[in-house]
C-alpha cells in the first residue's frame, strides 16, 4: 500500500511540472513512517484519520505553503 501511494505521488509530481498552477505538497511524507505506514501518534485509532497531534504535523507542513501565496497575492 505505502508503495502506491508513493507511485501515485510521483505521478501526480510529473503531472504538477506540466502546470505552474499546481503547488503540490507531500502530507504522506511526515505522516509516515519509515515503511510507509502510518505514524500511531498522528492518527486516530483507525490509522486514517489524523488525530490532534496529526493536525499539528498537517499545519506545519501546509502552513508555509499557504504563507508563500498569501506573500505572492500582495
Amino acid at each position: 500500500y505505502p508503495e502506491r501511494i508513493r507511485d501515485l505521488n510521483v505521478r501526480i509530481r510529473q503531472l504538477a511540472a506540466t502546470d505552474a498552477g499546481i503547488t503540490v505538497v507531500d502530507t504522506f511524507t511526515p505522516l509516515a513512517q519509515p515503511d510507509g505506514s502510518s505514524k500511531p501518534d498522528d492518527f486516530v485509532a483507525d490509522r486514517l484519520h489524523l488525530n490532534a497531534a496529526g493536525y499539528v504535523v498537517w499545519h506545519d507542513v501546509l502552513d508555509p505553503v499557504l504563507e508563500s501565496w498569501q506573500l505572492a497575492a500582495k
